[in-house]
């Protein structure tokens, strides 16, 4: 599929490219019996719902997911000194980029976006969202757009959200072998929750060090006022103590609260 990826704009923290055909066209697929894995809330953004697509039905999409993300990732790598000038290296545009597909499993997350049209319906009816229905033994035929390239400081990736999203019931007829086995959830819930832990680790440890840090700088401030103290009034040295360090202290306060 030949993409055309705009300039990244920035945007409330972060740098959001559009995403469109060469002909200007909005990108949509349909994944078609996909099965529902985990649903989490995104404050402010909406629903992230992560499914797992049934290759049997689903290889063309999958292929399709697969070769959008490579072209991403290949705008990225050949764009990321125009766009951003940060140096970055590939290996690191390769470990900063997150495929929308897991080629290892075929899951992929979703959104259920706050600001976005989207229509649901669970057995024929219309449900206002999808924390209000019971995903156990259902399948679900999707529409998604691909609604953009976001940059975050520490990750980028494409953000499809759902535009309609039809969830149907299994008969107990159905022939479910090619589902997703209990096993696989557990595994993939289990890793949502590694990740988790770990990010909460690596907030808690930034946090600790930016604390030891200030009272470091705290300690230092107090030793160098107490230091002028101690030098003679009429000594030039005085002032340009007490100068240094009321910059030093601007430009602590300007770090910190950046």
């Amino acid at each position: 599929m030949d993409l055309r990826i705009e300039n990244p704009k920035k945007k409330k923290g972060m740098y959001i490219s559009k995403v469109v055909t060469n002909n200007n066209k909005e990108v949509r697929l349909k994944i078609n019996l996909a099965k529902f894995i985990s649903l989490q809330k995104i404050p402010e953004s909406g629903d992230l719902l992560k499914i797992w697509l049934n290759p049997s039905v689903n290889e063309n999409i999958i292929n399709i997911f697969k070769k959008i993300d490579e072209e991403v990732l290949h705008a990225i790598i050949d764009n990321n000194e125009i766009w951003f000038e940060n140096g970055l290296s590939l290996d690191k545009i390769n470990d900063f980029f997150r495929p929308s597909l897991n080629v290892l499993n075929n899951t992929i997350l979703l959104l259920n976006s706050n600001t976005e049209d989207s229509l649901i319906t669970y057995d024929n009816n219309i449900v206002d969202s999808l924390n209000d229905i019971t995903f156990i033994d259902t399948h679900m035929n999707i529409e998604v757009e691909l609604k953009g390239l976001y940059f975050f400081p520490k990750k980028c990736g494409i953000r499809w959200i759902i535009r309609k999203i039809i969830i149907n019931k299994e008969n107990s007829n159905e022939n479910t072998s090619d589902w997703l086995d209990r096993k696989t959830i557990d595994e993939e819930w289990e890793n949502d929750l590694h990740t988790i832990n770990n990010n909460i680790d690596d907030h808690c440890n930034k946090l600790i060090n930016k604390i030891n840090n200030m009272r470091q700088f705290k300690k230092e401030i107090n030793d160098r006022f107490e230091e002028s103290k101690k030098i003679d009034l009429i000594d030039k040295e005085w002032n340009k103590i007490l100068h240094n360090l009321s910059k030093k202290i601007i430009k602590y306060y300007d770090g910190i609260l950046v």
